[in-house]
């Protein structure tokens, strides 16, 4: 088994044109040719059995940590991405350094 962690992703599913995206920082996943059985607007999992794919309805739902997460996601990734890699190494050193400090006075 190979394994990789992805620290934050999006999936973009297109059931008519058979395709899976999963998009990160680190990682690109692109799955083609499928055919979708089952599509789900709000769905859990999706299971691939070759080139048949079912969406599972449900919802696993959000906990108060990948909340905070995906919001500070949104603060921080136009910032990287809109400069070059020495400021933005600068700019994430500087708040992981301010979150520690802030952390253990708590």
């Amino acid at each position: 088994m190979i394994n990789k962690q992805i620290s934050v992703a999006s999936l973009d599913v297109e059931p008519d044109l058979g395709k899976i995206w999963l998009n990160s920082p680190n990682c690109i996943l692109r799955i083609q040719n499928l055919k979708f059985n089952h599509v789900e607007d709000k769905f859990a999992m999706i299971d691939i059995k070759g080139e048949e794919a079912f969406m599972i309805p449900g919802d696993l739902g959000t906990s108060n940590y990948t909340d905070f997460l995906e919001k500070l996601n949104f603060i921080i990734l136009p910032k990287i991405y809109s400069e070059d890699d020495k400021d933005s190494k600068q700019f994430l050193d500087s708040l992981y350094s301010k979150i520690k400090v802030w952390a253990e006075e708590i």
